[in-house]
């Protein structure tokens, strides 16, 4: 694999992990009561990456 190709992935996992993080705090929150800290914390990043993604 290639850096590139690296980098990719990473960021696709990033992506996932990020989506399923606010899908899960929707499901038990509803959206008016999670916030971007919230989601960062679950997905394991931080608030800007969550903006970046």
């Amino acid at each position: 694999m290639t850096r590139t190709d690296l980098r990719a992935a990473h960021a696709r996992r990033t992506r996932a992990a990020i989506r399923a993080a606010a899908l899960t705090l929707t499901r038990e929150r509803g959206y008016a009561a999670m916030t971007v800290d919230d989601v960062a914390a679950l997905a394991g990043v931080s608030r800007r990456t969550v903006f970046n993604h």
